[in-house]
Formats: structure tokens, sequence, C-alpha cells
């Protein structure tokens, strides 16, 4: 008896489900998949500099010289300015008389004269017509825009190179070897 009151039950439900009942309640269960992201991002922006760098600085030598008192020593490592050679200068480091650019004119030519430091170079010409300036050599330069007068004596306080030019001839240059 006991087989026939479960296949009466099973029947029943098995009826029941087939008839399908809207009120009938339902439950459903998530049993989930992991979901993975497999897309990619593009960067389609663009970055530009428009900055700039300057360099304002300045660099100075804090080295040291020993002067030996050699008759050879010309102070900084030479260079040619303005076509003067080291050959080419003329030492007036002992007579004041070479320290002289007389005349300041188109027949001058190049002059170029080695002084010590601390010693001046007198220019005698019509400034007005044969304007003096710096030109190449180090700087700071001593030499200073003249354009009047007759007579310009500069002093040399530092060792270096100091090369000067009339601004209106090109041909008339020279430089100052100012030695320790």
């Amino acid at each position: 008896m006991r087989i026939v009151i479960s296949s009466l039950a099973v029947l029943t439900a098995l009826s029941l489900s087939a008839c399908g009942s809207d009120d009938a309640a339902t439950t459903t269960t998530d049993t989930g998949t992991t979901v993975t992201d497999t897309g990619s991002a593009t960067d389609t922006g663009s970055a530009t500099d428009t900055g700039s760098v300057t360099d304002t600085g300045s660099a100075a030598d804090t080295g040291s010289a020993t002067d030996t008192g050699s008759p050879s020593d010309t102070g900084p490592s030479f260079k040619v300015v303005n076509g003067c050679a080291e050959a080419d200068y003329v030492d007036a480091t002992t007579d004041a008389t070479k320290r002289k650019i007389d005349p300041w004119d188109t027949t001058a030519g190049k002059k170029c004269i080695k002084i010590k430091k601390g010693q001046d170079v007198t220019w005698n010409g019509n400034f007005s017509f044969h304007p003096l300036d710096a030109f190449n050599g180090d700087t700071p330069s001593p030499i200073v825009a003249t354009s009047s007068g007759t007579t310009k004596t500069i002093a040399f306080a530092n060792a270096g190179t100091f090369g000067f030019h009339c601004t209106v001839h090109g041909s008339m240059t020279g430089a100052i070897l100012v030695v320790p």
C-alpha cells in the first residue's frame, strides 16, 4: 500500500505542475559567473612642451695660479683676439712709451700690446671719426665706447685679453694682453 500512496503523490505533484499556476511562487537561484574586463584603453591625447630654458647664470674661475716670475709668464691661457697672435704683441710691460696707440686712425692697422695688470694704455686720435669700443676678448672689458675727444687712457686692473676696434673702420683692430 505504500507504493500506491507514493505513486499517487507523485502523480498528483506532476499534474499540478503541468497545469501551471500564476499564483505559485518560484525561486530562481543565481549560480553566477565571473565577468572579466578584456577591453583596453587608448590614450589619443598629446602633450606639447612649449616651455623654454634660458641660462642666465655665469661661471667663475675659482682656481688659482702661482706666478713664478718667469719671463715667459703670459698669465691666463693664450688666445688669438682680433688677429693678435702671441708673437704679434709688443712687450710694453717695462716701457710706458710703448703703451700708446698713436695715432688711432686708419693707417694704424692692427695693434697688439702686452702690459702688466694695473698698467694703462692710451689711444690718441679723433674719436668722432674713429670711435673706439671693446670688441672680442675677455669680458667684462675695461674698454668703454668712446666717440668724442682725442685722448683716451684706460687702466687694466685684471689679467686677460681685451680686444678693441674702430666701430666705423673694420681694419682698425687690436688687443691688449694683460699679464699678472
